[in-house]
């Protein structure tokens, strides 16, 4: 399906999301745009938009490398914060606790089959790039209980990622990790915990590989 009526074809849905989080003045507008394959669980969040919105500013659902990503998924307890244009391609998920704070910077733009899932606060710099089948997670997603003394362990902590940051395909940021502005983060990695600097590429598990790079599309 040609992109110009993947667009027609979820302007009910976007008209339906617009109304649900914006003034009528500014939802006619349609500053959300969101695909009719992108499943609406809770809309009962709120969403901030930068003072200057216009037609399609967020697009959630549309485009995606190759044949990558299906139906996307959209949760929406806590606070979703925009300062400037945003773009979510197929299949992905974004999940937003009722205390939580997903923030995404200008110029965002992530691949198909993304996942976020902020439980306390996920936020991004401006000019950020994900690839495919990237996921974030500030929380454990259960319970973990210390058995020695019956305390549960923390289960959140804040996910910080810097400005003009390249997070490859594959990627698993979990909770507590605080990335650099101009960082490259490599296909298949696992980060666990703050890595300190700028200019670097990390890989592996918490690993730097390189210094003193730059990326660029």
């Amino acid at each position: 399906m040609s992109l110009f009526f993947l667009v027609v074809f979820s302007i009910p849905k976007s008209l339906y999301f617009n109304l649900k989080y914006f003034p009528v003045k500014t939802a006619l507008l349609f500053p959300v745009l969101i695909s009719y394959r992108t499943k609406l669980k809770a809309l009962n969040g709120k969403i901030i938009l930068p003072a200057q919105h216009c037609f399609g500013l967020i697009k959630i659902g549309f485009s995606g490398s190759y044949a990558l990503g299906g139906e996307g998924y959209f949760e929406n307890e806590g606070v979703i914060e925009f300062t400037g244009k945003a773009t979510f391609s197929r299949g992905t998920q974004i999940i937003v606790g009722e205390k939580g704070l997903l923030k995404f910077g200008d110029d965002f733009r992530c691949n198909s089959n993304c996942i976020f899932n902020a439980r306390t606060k996920i936020a991004f710099g401006d000019d950020c790039l994900l690839s495919w089948n990237v996921t974030l997670l500030d929380s454990d997603g259960h319970k973990i209980i210390n058995l020695h003394e019956g305390s549960l362990l923390d289960g959140t902590k804040n996910i910080s990622i810097g400005s003009h940051v390249w997070i490859c395909s594959g990627v698993t940021i979990l909770k507590g990790v605080c990335i650099g502005n101009h960082t490259i983060i490599a296909a298949g990695s696992i980060i666990t915990k703050r890595i300190d600097g700028e200019h670097i590429l990390i890989g592996g598990h918490n690993k730097v590989l390189k210094q003193e790079i730059d990326w660029e599309v």
